[in-house]
């Protein structure tokens, strides 16, 4: 019997306010923290030279970011439910729609 192998991304926790989501193909990663109540989010990627990793400049998620993540029920939505709790990601996408309606 034949096996299929698949290339499933490798999620890491670094520490309570941390995820690391890693493709597992060589393709560059992304890893979000929680700093001062803002989710920011960075590029990571491997130099094939050094083995060593190259890691990018961290960026603020935009709230309708976040309200993507947890409307598409990704794994960083998952994380972002279990880190801040449902009522800080209520107040992400108000806070979204409520920029819209003002605008």
């Amino acid at each position: 019997m034949a096996t299929i192998e698949t290339t499933q991304p490798r999620r890491v926790m670094l520490g309570r306010n941390r995820l690391r989501i890693d493709p597992n193909d060589g393709s560059s990663g992304v890893e979000f923290r929680i700093e001062k109540g803002a989710v920011e989010s960075r590029s990571i990627g491997k130099r094939a030279q050094r083995g060593t990793v190259t890691e990018g400049q961290w960026n603020q998620l935009m709230p309708e970011q976040v309200a993507s993540h947890v409307l598409a029920d990704t794994v960083v939505g998952h994380w972002l439910f279990r880190i801040l709790g449902i009522r800080s990601l209520i107040r992400a996408c108000i806070l979204h729609a409520d920029l819209k309606s003002n605008c």
